[in-house]
């Protein structure tokens, strides 16, 4: 028996960079935010993916570029979008990140960078964010954990946070989905490539669901 490690996934459309700022509706809980979200839409659909041993963490990002710049918020509730047909993992948590080149996933929660070090966060609680991230520049991302008991897979098409703007709340859906494919601790090298097989499988049908989600 030998441990074979699978290989990070990444489906992110050409055009997720270029609709970083762009105005997507959000949702209020009374009235309408002064500042929109760029999320996904059904021709830019952004989903990364990962396949760890079973029962271990995952981050994934959710991209908090929006429009206009200079409205301080605090997020202060986040919570799992699911994606029809498909199992939901458990939400371990999130924490801000700032930084170049966002890392769409990332091994373990708090996300580690590949050399096995924690990236630098932010605790979300009492975080004040800035509206106005844009692409090819220090990005403001929330990184949220995921974890699935089971083998195989597991997605998500994103998050729904709830966010403060002086007194008042709002809501807004950002569509960074995630998939999470669990292997076996142990595997031959033949098992290993049946393994990647349903991945593939399972990674291309979750890509279909989620355009298809956000194009209804």
């Amino acid at each position: 028996m030998r441990n074979v490690l699978p290989r990070s996934r990444r489906r992110v459309a050409a055009a997720l960079a270029s609709t970083l700022v762009a105005l997507v509706a959000s949702a209020a809980c009374d009235t309408s935010s002064p500042i929109t979200f760029a999320s996904s839409d059904g021709h830019a659909a952004g989903i990364a993916g990962l396949g760890v041993r079973r029962g271990q963490a995952v981050s994934y990002a959710a991209i908090l570029a929006s429009h206009p710049a200079g409205y301080p918020y605090q997020v202060t509730d986040v919570r799992l979008i699911p994606l029809p047909g498909f199992r939901t993992p458990h939400l371990l948590g999130t924490v801000f990140l700032r930084i170049r080149g966002v890392p769409l996933q990332a091994r373990g929660y708090p996300p580690r960078q590949s050399n096995g070090t924690r990236y630098r966060v932010h605790a979300m609680a009492g975080y004040t964010a800035r509206s106005g991230a844009e692409p090819y520049k220090p990005v403001l991302v929330l990184m949220y954990g995921l974890r699935g008991d089971h083998l195989g897979g597991y997605a998500v098409a994103g998050i729904k946070i709830t966010y403060r703007i002086g007194r008042r709340s709002y809501t807004a859906d950002i569509y960074d989905g995630a998939v999470l494919f669990n292997y076996p601790k142990h595997e031959t090298r033949a098992e290993h490539q049946r393994g990647q097989a349903r991945y593939d499988r399972f990674d291309t049908k979750a890509a279909a669901a989620m355009g298809k989600l956000l194009s209804d």
